[in-house]
């Protein structure tokens, strides 16, 4: 496989393209915990510095974020602002591709008042790839691509011991053909943990994946789909985790 899974904090390297791709952000979401009288100073600036580390130890020539930079959905607060300002301070320099999500409303007014350069859309094509967040389809464009990144669904996967962030490889589902007039028969789906580990998620407990239409209109099959953790372990099938066969 052309991927690498970086377990601290949780991204992947695509190596043959030179591209560290990471998901759920929610930069902020530290704040939150704090106002609840969870102490987790630090923490977003933290993230930055391990995804710099990654980046560099990796050879990556690029960054993907996979949407959802920011926890607020509308404007960040004064303290949002310092903690995006801390986050993205280390990356200064690095070329950084962000696919938009739901809390990335005037994600690109915000990052110029703090002075970050970045490319920001619905939908990144780079290469042989493209990255989205996972609210809506890919295109037809996208289609044609051997990786599709996306993220959104804060995945866990329970083997046993307590649940643990897990990255979802799927390949193309029967729901594909319904959609598509041409597509990659041969694409995987590659779905992302949160790199924010102060995140909750949700467990693999079923065969069905509703929250992203990619699953729920069955272009990529989640019941054959195979969980992995953020060192790299093959877990098992999602079917089989789902029902505690793993």
């Amino acid at each position: 496989m052309d991927i690498e899974f970086i377990e601290d904090p949780g991204v992947a390297f695509l190596k043959k393209e030179r591209t560290l791709v990471a998901g759920d952000l929610h930069i902020g979401h530290e704040l939150s915990l704090e106002r609840e009288g969870l102490h987790v100073t630090g923490a977003d600036k933290a993230l930055g510095t391990k995804i710099l580390v990654a980046y560099r130890r990796s050879g990556a020539k690029r960054i993907v974020f996979l949407g959802d930079v920011k926890a607020s959905i509308a404007y960040p607060d004064f303290s949002e602002y310092r903690h995006l300002r801390e986050f993205f301070r280390p990356l200064q320099g690095v070329e950084l591709h962000i696919a938009k999500g739901n809390h990335d409303s005037h994600l690109q007014e915000v990052l110029q008042q703090i002075g970050v350069n970045a490319d920001v859309g619905k939908e990144i094509l780079l290469d042989n790839s493209a990255y989205m967040h996972g609210m809506s389809l890919p295109s037809e464009q996208a289609m044609q691509k051997q990786y599709l990144f996306m993220a959104h669904l804060h995945m866990l996967a329970k083997t046993g011991g307590k649940p643990e962030r897990a990255w979802i490889i799927s390949g193309i589902g029967a729901g594909a053909k319904k959609i598509y007039e041409d597509y990659n028969k041969k694409a995987q789906l590659v779905v992302a943990p949160a790199a924010n580990n102060l995140l909750g998620g949700r467990i693999i407990s079923g065969d069905r994946e509703e929250r992203s239409p990619v699953f729920r209109q069955g272009v990529f099959d989640f019941r054959k789909s195979k969980a992995y953790s953020t060192d790299g372990r093959l877990l098992g099938t999602v079917q089989k985790i789902a029902k505690g066969y793993v």
